[in-house]
Order: C-alpha cells, then structure tokens, then sequence
C-alpha cells in the first residue's frame, strides 16, 4: 500500500537510499557481470535484492524510480516520486535486476580513467560497483531540425560531427536520432545546442535494456538466478513456433571462495515440466539441456557471479523452439539447476498456438507502439490489426503485478488506440502485453514524472 507520497528532483551524488531497518533481513547485492571491459563491450550492473530469514517477510522500501545505473562524476537529473512500497519475499528468495549497459548508445564510460565507477541507490543501501574500461567516445543526440533549416548545413555539422543516424525504435524514444562517434555528446552540446538551425538538439542517455529473474537460495550463502526470454517474473507467453531464450545464474554470497571445479567442469542444466496435480518432464529432441558444461573449471570467488550461456558455449542448447522439441500450446513450468546445487528455480510460462491462415486470405498480421514514450500521466497505445480479433491488452509494473486493464473483447480490422492512464501509478518502466490466440505482443513504455 502506497503510504506517502512526495515529489522529489533527484541528484544522483547527493541523496542517500531511505528505507526502514531491514538490513539483516533484506540484503541488497550489487556488482557487474565482469571487472574488465574490451572497447565498446557490453556492460551488465546487476542489483540483488535477497529475504536472508527464514521466514516470509514484508519490507517498506522507498522508490527512487526504481534502481537504476548512475555514473559517479556525472550528475543526472530526474524528476521522481518518492513513495514507500511494502512487497513481501518467501524465506531464502529475492528479485535480480539485471541491466544491460550498451557504450554505444550511452557515452559510457565517459571518463579518461580506465577505472569507473557506477553508483547504485538501492531499496535500502547506496553502493558501487568499479571496473576497469577503455574510454568509449560516443553517444547519443536527440535532435529536432528547424522548418526552415538549410540542409546543407544540417548535412555539414553532421559530417564535422561523424554522426550517424541510428534507428532507436527498441528504445523508449522516437527519433530522429543521431549517433556521435569520435567526440563527446557534451562537446556537441556545447558547439551546436544554440544553432538555430535545429529546434531540439541535446544528448540522451536511454533507459538500459534490462531482466527482473527470480531468485532462490540453494545453499547457505549461494543464490540462483534464472530467467525466459528476458521476461518479466511469472515467466511469459511465446507462439509455438518462435525460440524461447533460457538464462541461469548463480552467485557466491559466502566470504570464501566457492569451488566448482567437477571432473566435467562447471555444469548447468534446466527441464521444462508440465503442470497439473501430476507434472511429468518434456523429455523431446532438443527441449532441454541434458547437462550444459563449461570448457573449463571454475572457482567462484566471494561475491562473484557466474552465468549460463557464456561466451565459450554453444548457444543452441539455451535456446528452443517449443513446436520443434514436442512443446505444444499450453501451460507449463521450467526449472533451471545449477548441477550439485539441486534446488531449482520454477518460472511458468505459456505456449500459445500459431494461428493457421484460411486459404484465399491474407497473413494475420499486428502491431504496437505508444505515444508519448516517455509520457508524464497517460500515454496511448496504438494497436494495428489487420483482421478482426479476440484481444486482451493488460499494462504489468516490472514485478510483473497487473495495474490496468487495456482492452477486452474483439477489435477489428485497423488501428485502435487505447489509452493506458497512470496518474496513480508511481514513475518507472511499464510492459504492456497483448495477448488473444496465436497474437503475443510487448510494448515497454517508461512513466516519468
């Protein structure tokens, strides 16, 4: 239950976390997927948040739109409400915020230094996680050009600049959009944000692409991690014929090194279980791994993460197709192991059918997409059919929770705007899913106050 409600601007060096005393309760993990970084390199921050009783627990935590990744030395401005939330975790479980950091597209690092620092305000502690990265000299700019700009200056200050226009439509942002390679975004700032010639040109730096994964303990001090396809917790739904995309972790809380060296290297595996009172193993060709092993031993250090698949494995045995392997429409539950650590995670998921055409007609087809992303109260989302349909469009918080109700019932041919209203609901990142047959369809949105 929302308790209070305060609207705050945050700097990100000046404002501590709040929160009531759950420190030993409630224990909060931060740290990167690597501690050096090749040029351009992708950067994983990963924030756990883990119920160390033995017992269900309920915290009041404040939000500061929910953690998030901040370069120390750079100072990043939002505008949040600072509201207090109660969640409840099972005993030995907690949530894993796994945020993707592209430099490409957010200047990062942005310091001289080979060593950076991210700075994290958690949901009760402030911490840091420092590695060791080339400088990465790029970005991004939002730009607008004037109705009555020359194209041929607009042409030469984006040649002065190297910028390339890059399409960003994954993002939370509409274009245009330029990329900077070669300078800094300020410094593009500073020599062209006055020029007349564009109506809108500042740096951005867009929300990271980023997982929430369940997380279990599976021996004193050693947490698991798993996720589907990125989803969001409680799993997903996927067409039988599109490949569903498995992720597993596993992280060393103890004070000690943890050794994972078998004769057959470091191994992790996951099945795929039907549901009901009786669940039996899919057990088809290429469903599940039958034991995933690393080229090479292992030892975890204290506090280190490992994950599956790493860059010195196949691919393939992560990734299946459900009609491919004998999965077909329906309900079911993976569990994900880390081999001699045989409590697993459980996440279910759903299977939808692939919606055959009717000979003489065109191909099913739809599509989503909202406007104003970012928005501040309300934003509209635009579904585009091209037949009639049975739909369900439902907005989730990044917990998974359901927060509003869309659209039920049947739509037809065309494009149908729906507005998704969120004046009560706290800042943050917001899936919306629409779901009816053979459709499955995401559109993250992201309400900033």
């Amino acid at each position: 239950m929302r308790v209070s409600l305060l609207l705050v601007v945050l700097v990100a060096t000046s404002i501590p976390a709040l929160g009531q005393d759950n420190s030993d309760l409630l224990r909060e993990h931060f740290l990167t997927n690597k501690s050096t970084y090749d040029y351009g390199e992708p950067i994983l921050a990963v924030y756990q948040y883990y119920n160390a009783s033995g017992d269900t627990e309920s915290f009041t935590v404040p939000e500061f739109c929910d953690p998030f990744p901040k370069l120390v030395g750079h100072v990043n401005w939002g505008v949040c409400y600072l509201s207090f939330k109660t969640f409840t975790l099972s005993a030995k479980t907690g949530v894993e915020y796994v945020y993707k950091i592209d430099p490409a597209l957010q200047a990062f690092p942005y310091e001289d230094s080979p060593t950076h620092t991210i700075l994290i305000d958690g949901w009760e502690e402030r911490g840091t996680m420092t590695f060791e990265a080339p400088r990465y000299l790029g970005g991004v700019i939002e730009v607008e050009v004037a109705d009555d700009a020359d194209p041929n200056e607009v042409d030469a200050i984006r040649d002065a600049l190297n910028a390339e226009d890059i399409d960003l439509s994954v993002s939370f942002y509409e274009g245009p959009f330029w990329q900077i390679e070669g300078t800094q975004i300020g410094e593009a700032q500073a020599l062209y944000g006055d020029n007349p010639v564009f109506d809108r040109f500042r740096p951005i730096v867009p929300f990271p692409d980023y997982e929430i994964r369940p997380l279990i303990e599976v021996e004193d001090d050693v947490v698991l991690s798993a996720s589907i396809d990125g989803g969001v917790l409680g799993g997903g739904s996927f067409l039988e014929d599109t490949p569903i995309d498995i992720s597993i972790a596993l992280t060393n809380h103890t004070e000690s090194a943890l050794g994972l060296s078998y004769p057959g290297g470091l191994e992790a595996t996951y099945e795929i279980l039907t549901t009901g009172t009786n669940p039996q193993v899919i057990s088809g060709i290429e469903c599940y791994c039958l034991g995933v092993t690393t080229s090479h031993e292992r030892t975890v250090a204290a506090g280190q993460r490992v994950a599956w698949p790493e860059e010195d494995e196949s691919l393939q045995c992560f990734t299946f197709v459900p009609e491919e392997c004998g999965v077909g429409p329906g309900t079911y539950t993976l569990q994900a192991y880390a081999v001699n650590y045989y409590d697993p995670i459980s996440i279910p998921f759903t299977v939808l059918p692939v919606l055959a055409d009717e000979p003489g007609t065109t191909p099913f087809s739809a599509s989503l997409s909202a406007a104003p992303n970012p928005f501040s109260a309300s934003t509209t989302i635009s579904l585009t059919l091209s037949a009639t349909h049975d739909v369900e469009a439902v907005a989730y918080d990044v917990l998974g929770r359901r927060v509003a109700i869309l659209h039920e019932g049947t739509l037809a041919a065309g494009t149908h705007p729906l507005t998704f209203e969120a004046t009560r609901l706290p800042a943050g990142v917001y899936v919306v899913r629409v779901l009816g047959g053979g459709l499955a369809l995401t559109q993250r949105v992201t309400l900033a106050r």
